[in-house]
């Protein structure tokens, strides 16, 4: 399976799952190299300004501190930067 192929089937159970039973009000896959390190975004409710985001990953060994460190960096950044309004972490 590929990256892509991961993230539109994680977009699938996302906006069926978490916008149904959730409670969401939008759930979009955002995907792609200017995604500012967001594969989906999940919205609050209908201003657009309360979400949750999600990062995809799919990798053929176990996740490596030098692999997640980036990601993590990468939400740090934008939230620094303004592009997000709070920084909340949730594991799945």
């Amino acid at each position: 399976m590929t990256g892509e192929e991961f993230e539109r089937i994680v977009g699938e159970w996302a906006y069926s799952y978490l916008k149904g039973s959730k409670g969401y009000y939008d759930v979009v896959l955002m995907g792609g190299s200017s995604d500012s390190g967001r594969d989906l975004v999940a919205y609050l409710d209908d201003t657009y300004n309360r979400f949750d985001i999600y990062q995809c990953k799919h990798y053929d060994t176990q996740l490596k501190p030098s692999e997640y460190w980036i990601e993590f960096g990468k939400l740090c950044y934008y939230t620094y930067m303004k592009e997000y309004t709070s920084l909340q972490l949730f594991d799945l």
